[in-house]
């Protein structure tokens, strides 16, 4: 079943919120999966859709740092999972576009 997410931008909801790491980063990644798909359907060229997206991308990764600064791991091995295996997920994107 599908998860809806309110995006917050402000740190503070973010930890009155306590959404778990892997539910807010799939729905981030999610997020990102359908405004790369809206960019590619509308860009006119292909230097446009990579500034739109490598724009986009860091405007999210911004979001990811906001939320990551306060939210506190469980445990050292969730901390690393996050630095690892996901993070890298939207970091990879970047040097794709």
């Amino acid at each position: 079943m599908p998860v809806t997410l309110c995006f917050i931008k402000d740190k503070h909801k973010v930890m009155e919120h306590k959404i778990p790491l892997e539910t807010y980063f799939a729905g981030l990644l999610q997020k990102v999966e359908w405004q790369i798909q809206e960019y590619e359907d509308t860009a006119a060229d292909t230097l446009t859709l990579c500034r739109l997206c490598v724009d986009y991308l860091q405007e999210i990764l911004g979001e990811l740092k906001t939320f990551i600064i306060s939210y506190p791991f469980a445990s050292t091995e969730e901390e690393i999972h996050f630095f690892k295996e996901l993070k890298p997920l939207l970091a990879s994107k970047i040097i794709y576009y």
